[in-house]
């Protein structure tokens, strides 16, 4: 898409890294939110935990299929 104007290309994929990154703190620490009264290690909190990080990225990868790259 920026083939011509790679320094824009370079600026756009340098906040997609920083995006993501942030992104995945984020979902993380909200995950973590979701599952915090089982107990740590738990089948409980993996479930929850787990189950959240699913939905969080089926969320945010119907969001990036709507950007154009």
């Amino acid at each position: 898409m920026y083939g011509s104007q790679k320094k824009l290309g370079e600026q756009y994929a340098g906040i997609m890294v920083d995006t993501q990154r942030n992104w995945l703190k984020c979902r993380n620490g909200q995950c973590h939110l979701e599952a915090f009264a089982a107990e740590e290690g738990s089948n409980p909190y993996a479930v929850t935990t787990n189950l959240c990080i699913y939905r969080m990225d089926t969320e945010l990868t119907a969001v990036l299929k709507l950007l154009p790259y």
